[in-house]
């Protein structure tokens, strides 16, 4: 997603990570690098509660995809976890030092961004229990192993 951290993809793709057979794969984050950088758009959040400083920065999320071999069709949906926690991440380029900050109340249960960006380049943002109830997001470590956990479309 170019300018944003949900919605539709903004680009192709610019990583094809081949599988290996025990289903591992490298990713190497630079290689589509100047094309990242090329597609970067001005941040709107489809989420209005979301916002960005300064708002000259620009951000691209980094989604997996899963397709069929002829890169057509999905065959089902991809999220990275941390391996350690299995806590679902989010991993966003930035153009810049930012922060991302907003709140909001979904189906009774406060939800809040506070993703500070201390440099250029790639971040993680994990979702976590916040203390008192809720949920926070936020910038956290890259984690040692990362999993892209793929549930199959249904038939």
């Amino acid at each position: 997603m170019i300018g944003d951290l949900y919605g539709v993809p903004g680009t192709g793709d610019f990583i094809q990570a081949s599988v290996a057979s025990d289903y591992s794969f490298v990713m190497d984050l630079n290689h589509g690098y100047a094309s990242l950088l090329r597609s970067l758009e001005p941040t709107e959040f489809s989420l209005s509660y979301l916002h960005i400083v300064p708002k000259e920065a620009r951000i691209a999320r980094l989604a997996p995809a899963v397709l069929q071999a002829d890169g057509i069709d999905p065959i089902g949906t991809a999220q990275w976890l941390d391996r350690a926690s299995a806590r679902p991440l989010l991993l966003v380029y930035v153009d810049r030092p930012a922060r991302i900050t907003g709140q909001v109340l979904a189906r009774g249960v406060p939800v809040r961004y506070d993703v500070r960006v201390e440099a250029p380049g790639y971040v993680w943002i994990a979702m976590r229990s916040a203390p008192g109830g809720g949920l926070d997001y936020e910038a956290v470590a890259p984690p040692r192993e990362v999993l892209l956990a793929v549930t199959p479309l249904p038939p």
